[in-house]
């Protein structure tokens, strides 16, 4: 694209669209490409805006596109990944064209998923192209029409793995029939033009401590092979593997997300914080936190600079519903180490999946407290996602909703950073959730 407008001719001012820590970076490489009309920054962080980086002002996109005349004004994304196509949209919605984008070569506008395009699940018999394929596809299709099996470690299945993926892509952007059409993250938008996993998340056969009534793990009930596989299986070593195979972008984000991570063997949990050193920018590892782990603290205290975080779903306000839904009487044990975990510095989010067994008063008003409580022993502000058992409740959720909404509005109302999990919920129910919780009224107000 560099070469493409100075054979043009063009002339123009130049626009730095990210003040971050790639800002002086991106200063010196268009220097060094012959861009000397650097005017200004802009950012989306409205912190910034009328203020300076390395002297030049950093001001808001509408005064810039008020500014400058649109034919001589050219922008430059500094950051990378997943920012950088953030921006990219930031500026399409702008209505600045992809001309005026010096770095656009690097992303196309199409038919496609998220998931899909940037997301590797593997298991210890099989990569797969994503999580939610039990929950949004038709019923004529199965799990088969989504995996490659094979020895993940092995670049055979990767590089099959690969192709497979390349060609659903096709698919869904042509609008092709395809197992993943009634999915409803299709959708038209900006996507990265390498083909490379971005995302690793793990379903592996581990066992747990837990027999929570909504459990989604693939293989419940494993053979003695496929159980003994899962018990030696190393993340690490397969994401060297991807790395081999030039299957994979240069960081990823981690989701450690099947099985308890507490009791994964020593030499598991070792591999885990090895690659988190040089090929992890962000990640998850969950816990039920039912046992205190050491080496799970340390990772996290370790990287959390670089976000990576746990997640406990605790889905329960009371010891008795815990019981219920998490099939142990480890409700007061859970809720102690999870200030414990905070205290020491780890970044730790709360989830709540919402069941006919949790959603009544008790267990909100019991959820709520709690999360108050830990706000007052350790100053921590938690991350609460609210999700649900949309594979045992489908569409209709009938009077679920409104303790959802409940939920969600109150914690909002207390300053906690709460989220409905797109992947659990249809966009209707995200939107009558919201418009619920914008009118939500407590009780004698």
């Amino acid at each position: 694209m560099f070469e493409l407008i100075k054979k043009q001719g063009k002339s123009g001012v130049v626009v730095l669209y990210g003040a971050g820590n790639n800002a002086k970076k991106s200063i010196d490489f268009m220097k060094c490409e012959g861009y000397a009309d650097i005017v200004c920054f802009t950012d989306s962080n409205a912190d910034l805006h009328y203020t300076t980086l390395f002297g030049y002002d950093i001001l808001p996109l509408p005064v810039v596109l008020k500014k400058y005349n649109s034919d001589s004004l050219f922008f430059y994304v500094t950051p990378d990944g997943t920012a950088k196509k953030e921006i990219y949209e930031t500026l399409c919605k702008a209505a600045v064209e992809d001309q005026q984008i010096l770095n656009c070569q690097e992303w196309e506008y199409k038919r496609g998923c998220t998931l899909l395009e940037e997301l590797c699940t593997v298991s210890e018999r099989y990569l797969r192209l994503c999580y939610n394929y039990f929950i949004h596809t038709a019923d004529e299709y199965s799990m088969d029409d989504y995996v490659v099996y094979g020895d993940p470690y092995s670049e055979e299945t990767i590089s099959a793995f690969m192709r497979f993926r390349q060609e659903r892509a096709k698919m869904i952007a042509h609008n092709f029939p395809s197992p993943c059409n009634e999915c409803q993250y299709i959708e038209t938008k900006v996507f990265l033009r390498e083909n490379k996993i971005r995302i690793v998340n793990t379903q592996i056969s581990v066992s747990c401590n837990l027999k929570c009534v909504y459990c989604t793990i693939h293989d419940k009930n494993p053979t003695k092979e496929n159980a003994q596989k899962a018990q030696h299986f190393l993340v690490g070593t397969f994401i060297n593997s991807l790395k081999s195979a030039h299957a994979m972008s240069d960081k990823i984000f981690l989701d450690i997300s099947s099985g308890e991570f507490a009791i994964l063997t020593e030499q598991q949990k070792d591999d885990i914080l090895a690659v988190c050193e040089s090929y992890v920018d962000r990640g998850q590892i969950l816990t039920n936190a039912v046992q205190y782990d050491s080496k799970l603290e340390y990772a996290l205290c370790k990287y959390r600079d670089i976000g990576m975080y746990t997640v406990v779903s605790l889905d329960a306000g009371t010891p008795e519903t815990y019981h219920a839904v998490k099939g142990a009487d480890m409700f007061r044990t859970v809720c102690v180490n999870i200030k414990r975990y905070i205290k020491q510095g780890c970044l730790v989010r709360l989830k709540y999946v919402f069941l006919p067994q949790n959603s009544n008063k008790a267990d909100i008003d019991g959820f709520i407290n709690f999360c108050l409580d830990v706000k007052k022993e350790t100053g921590e502000v938690l991350g609460i996602a609210l999700s649900r058992d949309f594979a045992a409740y489908g569409d209709d959720l009938g009077e679920m909703l409104n303790s959802i909404a409940e939920m969600y509005s109150r914690l909002n109302s207390l300053g906690f950073l709460t989220y409905i999990m797109e992947a659990t919920f249809t966009e209707e129910q995200r939107c009558q959730i919201s418009t619920m919780a914008d009118s939500y009224t407590p009780p004698g107000e």
